[in-house]
């Protein structure tokens, strides 16, 4: 699992899975945001079993996936979320889409 830092409170990275919660959870990050759509491809790992696991590692979990447009809603959860419990961690397929939408989530 390779971590960008976007900000002293905020990174992305791509998709995760189950075993990856540990580390994440080491790492300090006290939220944890899925932006991928559960069944956009094969072998990912459905957010409700990540959001399990990490709920029972401490974490905070927030799903807002991104399919097609963002949205005023998508940039509104996002930013309650990414600038609440922090340091946060957004994951999509290859974190380019929490990048983004974060960066649209700071301009509000």
């Amino acid at each position: 699992m390779k971590l960008t830092p976007i900000s002293k409170d905020f990174s992305v990275t791509g998709q995760i899975g189950v075993a990856d919660i540990p580390e994440i959870a080491k790492a300090g990050f006290k939220t944890l945001i899925c932006n991928r759509p559960d069944n956009e491809g094969w072998g990912q790992t459905n957010h409700d079993a990540i959001k399990s696991i990490a709920e029972k590692a401490g974490l905070e979990f927030h799903y807002i996936p991104v399919t097609g447009s963002v949205s005023m809603e998508m940039v509104q959860q996002m930013k309650a979320a990414a600038t609440g419990n922090t340091p946060a961690l957004a994951y999509c397929l290859s974190g380019s889409r929490s990048a983004t939408l974060y960066q649209y989530a700071m301009q509000v």
